[in-house]
Formats: structure tokens, C-alpha cells, sequence
């Protein structure tokens, strides 16, 4: 097992994330992992919910690795 740490930056202000995982995951990961479960949600249509840079590029990659790793589920298909 992993644990995974990170700190999401909130309007509330900084939050810190943890969870355990049973696959490694870099730090950019851990970050949409915080981000989508601080709140519980688990999909990238939740994503667009607490990450309004979802379809950028630079964070487009470590979404498909979620997915690949099966970490998040894709439940909107227009990404």
C-alpha cells in the first residue's frame, strides 16, 4: 500500500489530502485525487466541479493516467 498526501489549494484556502492506495501515484496525481475526493467524488464529470482547468493540456495527461490505473472512472466521454 501507498499513501498518497497532497495539499489542494481551495478558496477556503489550502487543504491537505491523504488516502492510501494500492499503486504509486506522483504528486500531480495525488493533487486531482485530492481534489476530487476531498468531496467525495470519484469521476472526471465531478472533476469540472473543483477543477476548472480540467481540459488544459499540462493536467490532461495525469487525468489519463488515473484512468489508466484505474483511480477515477470516465463518465463524461468528452474528454
Amino acid at each position: 500500500m501507498y499513501q498518497v498526501e497532497a495539499y489542494v489549494i481551495t478558496a477556503a484556502g489550502l487543504r491537505r489530502y491523504s488516502m492510501e492506495t494500492n499503486q504509486e501515484v506522483t504528486y500531480e496525481e495525488a493533487q486531482i485525487l485530492g481534489a476530487l475526493k476531498q468531496d467525495g467524488k470519484s469521476t472526471i464529470g465531478e472533476l469540472g466541479d473543483v477543477c476548472s482547468s480540467m481540459y488544459s493540456p499540462a493536467v490532461r495527461h495525469v487525468i489519463d493516467s488515473l484512468l489508466t490505473k484505474g483511480l477515477i472512472e470516465r463518465v463524461d466521454k468528452t474528454l
